[in-house]
Parts: structure tokens; C-alpha cells; sequence
């Protein structure tokens, strides 16, 4: 890695130092000194020469992508999104299947991507320019693709999680059909805590088999570590020094909204139930009565309202299972309900294990989607304990968050989401928490549920979230407390934790 800047420059240069979140990727050409053993000098450096101009003009087909620095036979490359990153990783692949192909030359790749805070060395000379980058993301990067086989893209699990949630299952031009595993925690030597170590590829020509175990890196497995260590697959977050209060404890988050004549509240619930009926008060007092998604048929219409009426106060109860699955069970209601037509018992558990519809009585249909969780347990928080009076982490059988979406209607008084532990939200739909807010980024932040509290992490590098009127910068959480003042794009919410 480059050395630290000196104290001076010569006269003829200008060091202009910055910091920046950069998607960071390091890619190695395998078995180069086999190859020149092989076919010699001359011809294994015309490989390369081939390889190296290959990797360039890909390069070119990605504006946000830019070229640092080549060592050998390594490239580090900078790119401003992960979507790109990955697309660029897995198109480099193939292009060297194709150059193998015409040289009859082996050519591979051993790729690695991370996300993260870097410093950026602008050094211009007369007739020149060059950029040097260094911090412990870009060393962390470096490991990630040293753990890497030929052929194969390793990513840490916040870039694997921000790509899997904008690339998915779409067809990639070109290219067959993807897998994405995520291998699990890897504790690395010299790196503080675990690392989530990921892999995308073609599934016809990658075989996923997590990285061996070695003198610098080993698999973390529940022999080694407690469940509840903190989550490791993303960078260390840091709570900003003016939200350093003890937060609020409580099991519901709502977001009522400053223009309630446009806009919807947000209610994010956590904790082991999940209520849905057409209760949405409890006059008596008594939380059993009042449920957390609200079963209307709207707008309001006579109609309408006579089918409203059909449907019970608790209608269906979702809850934990012990087996790390969610499961629901009707409430003894009306008009019974199903999911995916097999009716619901009152008396026993069904397991969810994937998405599917929720029907309540005859005519009220709820889309389900399940949205596991990319951390192992809970966010790494660099001072979580400058905060005195937080519980000790507690395990959550069931990580994740799950959404609904009523099919023949919208929503009615407001839009609830069951946030186990965690919820990214953003502009796409492959959030569990979707808000199509002007400004806002397909993947914005994340709502966290963890030791009693609600909590707010930015993700992306805008300033399209603000906390009582303080922008929230990416790897920044912050506890959530009643009366804050939160903006989302354009639009403000009022804040209210209830227990």
C-alpha cells in the first residue's frame, strides 16, 4: 500500500488529499509464473499484454470505473457502485474464458470487492497525474481477493448485499445464469472482528465452495463464536456524538407524516408477534385487541366498508419459530384464512419458508415476502458503549424483516413492516422497507431493531436523510427517540417509539 504522505512536496507537485466511499476491487492474474515456465517468456508476456489490455477497454464501458494502479499482475480498480463492480467482475470472467479459448493459454482471475471509507492522494505533476488510495477498506479488500480461486469473485457481505439487492435474478446479457452464496463469517488475521465472505458467479462454470482454512484466515462457526457477536459483514458503524443518548426502548416505530393529507405513517414492529386485522386502536387499553397491519378495504366506501366488517379485529397472528423460521396461525377470526389456499389452524403454527399470499376471510389478499438478513447478529458500533443502560445483545431466533402488499386495494391507515432485526429501505422494491421518494437512492439506509431499540444507518453517500435536520452520512447509525424529526427526500416525519 502506498506510504504515508511526507511532511513536504518538491515545488513542480500539488498532494490534495480527500476521503471518499468507493466500491474498492482487486483483481490477480493466477499462475503467471507458471504460465511463463510453460509456453516461456515471449509468449507469457504476450498473454499478459492481451490480459491487461483486455481489462481496459472493459474498463472504458464503465464511467464510474477507474483505473488506480497495476503491480504486476494485479489490478486495483475504483468504481462508484457495486452494481457496476459486479457486472465488470463477472464480464471480465468471461472475457478470459474467450481469451483462453483463442491463446490456448490459461487466463484467470481472482477477484475481490469491498465497500468502505477510503483516502484518496491526488498527486499532480507537470505533464502528469496519479492517484494514490490507502485505509484499512482498501488492506480489507486486498484479503478478500487473496482468498479467492481463479475464476472466482469473493465480495464482504455489505457490497454482496448492495449488489444482490440491484442486480437479483436478472439476465445479464451474455452472461448464464447467476448464484450468489454467502460462505459465512471468516475471521482474518489482523482485522479486529469476523468477516462475512460472499461469492456471485455463473453457476456453469464456478463451483462455490467456501475458502479453506489457512494460518491467516479460518471460518468462524458456532464452535467458535457465541451467536450474538456482533455482525461483521459490514463495516464499523459509529453513532455521531450528538445522538450519544440513552435510547428509547420499545417494540413499534412510527413515522407519522408531516403531510398527512399525501403520505401514509410508517410503522416498522418488532418483537416476536406480528398482528394482522382490521383493529387499528385498542380503545379498551389492551394491546392484544389492536393489530400492527391494519386489513381495510380501501378507500372507504359503503361497500367496501361491509367488507371490512367480515374480517376479525386480530385476524391472523404471526410469530417466531424456533426452528429460525416465521409462522402463522389464525386468531379463531370470522372468516378462517389461508396461505397460499392451505388453511391456517388456530391451534398450531404453519411455517412460512418463502413468499406466498396470506388470505383474511374470503376477499382480503396480502402479498408476502420474506427479506433475510445479510448480518450475521447485530451491527458493529464502534462507541456502543459510550451509550450507559443497554441491555446485553439478546439472540433473535428469526433474522430479517418481513413485508405485505395488499393485492386489490392499497393501504389503509397506514403501512406496517415487520422488521425482525433489520430493513433496508430505499426507491427499489427489492427493499423490504420500499419508499419512492424524489432524492432518495435505490438502497438509502437501514432500519435496525436490536438490544430493545430502534436504530437508523445511512448506506448511501447523499445527504437524502436527516435527523433533526443533521445529515446522516453512510456507516453513521443513529438511536431512534420520540419527537426527532426525521426527513426522507422531501419529505419530514415525526417520530414515535412505543413500547
Amino acid at each position: 500500500m502506498p506510504d504515508p504522505e511526507p511532511d513536504s512536496q518538491p515545488a513542480d507537485s500539488v498532494m490534495l488529499r480527500r476521503l471518499s466511499l468507493a466500491v474498492i476491487f482487486f483483481s490477480d492474474l493466477v499462475d503467471s509464473t507458471k504460465l511463463k515456465a510453460q509456453v516461456g517468456e515471449r509468449r507469457a508476456g504476450e498473454v499478459i499484454m492481451r490480459h491487461h489490455e483486455g481489462v481496459r477497454m472493459l474498463l472504458k464501458k464503465f464511467p464510474g470505473g477507474q483505473e488506480i494502479e497495476t503491480a504486476g499482475d494485479q489490478f486495483l480498480l475504483l468504481f462508484s457502485n457495486t452494481t457496476d463492480a459486479t457486472h465488470f467482475a463477472l464480464r471480465l470472467h468471461h472475457q478470459n474464458r474467450q481469451l483462453t479459448e483463442e491463446l490456448k493459454a490459461k487466463v484467470l482471475d481472482r477477484i475481490g470487492i469491498h465497500i468502505g471509507e477510503i483516502a484518496l492522494h491526488d498527486t499532480r505533476k507537470p505533464g502528469s497525474e496519479n492517484t494514490k488510495v490507502f485505509g484499512s477498506h482498501v488492506d480489507l479488500a486486498a484479503r478478500i481477493q487473496s482468498l479467492a480461486d481463479g475464476g472466482h469473485t469473493l465480495m464482504s457481505g455489505v457490497a454482496f448485499e448492495n449488489a444482490k439487492m440491484m442486480i437479483g435474478d436478472e439476465a445479464i446479457h451474455g452472461l448464464g445464469e447467476l448464484a450468489w452464496v454467502n460462505h459465512g463469517p471468516y475471521q482474518l488475521k489482523g482485522v479486529p472482528r469476523p468477516v462475512s465472505i460472499c461469492e456471485v458467479g455463473e453457476v456453469d462454470h464456478v463451483r462455490f465452495v467456501p475458502p479453506p482454512d489457512t494460518e491467516k484466515c479460518q471460518r468462524v462457526t458456532s464452535e467458535t463464536t457465541h451467536t450474538t457477536k456482533p455482525a461483521s459483514n459490514q463495516a464499523e458503524l459509529r453513532i455521531p456524538n450528538l445522538f450519544l443518548k440513552l435510547p428509547q426502548f420499545g417494540q413499534r416505530l412510527r413515522l407519522v407524516p408531516e403531510r398527512a393529507d399525501t403520505l401514509r405513517e410508517l410503522w416498522l414492529v418488532s418483537g416476536p408477534e406480528f398482528k394482522i386485522g382490521k383493529n387499528h386502536t385498542a380503545p379498551d387499553g389492551n394491546r392484544e385487541n389492536e393489530s400492527d397491519w391494519i386489513a381495510w378495504f380501501w378507500p372507504r366506501s359503503p361497500e367496501n366498508d361491509e367488507k371490512t366488517r367480515q374480517i376479525s379485529r386480530v385476524h391472523v397472528i404471526m410469530g417466531w419459530l424456533d426452528a429460525g423460521l416465521a409462522g402463522a396461525r389464525d386468531n379463531r377470526s370470522k372468516g378462517g384464512s389461508f396461505f397460499d389456499g392451505i388453511p391456517l389452524a388456530s391451534n398450531d403454527w404453519m411455517p412460512i419458508k418463502g413468499p406466498g399470499q396470506l388470505r383474511l376471510g374470503a376477499e382480503y389478499i396480502l402479498d408476502l415476502k420474506i427479506f433475510p438478513s445479510a448480518l450475521s447478529g447485530e451491527p458493529s458500533v464502534k462507541n456502543l458503549k459510550s451509550l450507559p443502560g443497554l441491555p446485553q445483545p439478546v439472540e433473535v431466533p428469526v433474522r430479517g424483516a418481513i413485508a405485505l402488499r395488499p393485492t386489490a386495494c392499497p393501504p389503509s391507515f397506514r403501512e406496517s413492516f415487520w422488521v425482525l432485526t433489520d430493513a433496508t429501505f430505499g426507491t427499489d422494491e427489492a427493499n423490504p422497507v420500499c419508499l419512492p421518494y424524489e432524492g432518495l437512492a435505490p438502497v438509502q439506509g437501514r432500519f435496525h431493531h436490536f438490544r430493545g431499540c430502534f436504530w437508523l444507518e445511512a448506506i448511501a453517500a447523499n445527504e437524502a436523510v436527516q435527523v433533526n435536520r443533521s445529515v446522516l452520512h453512510p456507516g453513521e447509525l443513529i438511536p431512534m427517540m420520540t419527537d426527532q424529526t426525521i426527513r426522507l427526500g422531501p419529505n419530514t416525519f415525526k417520530v414515535s417509539v412505543v413500547s
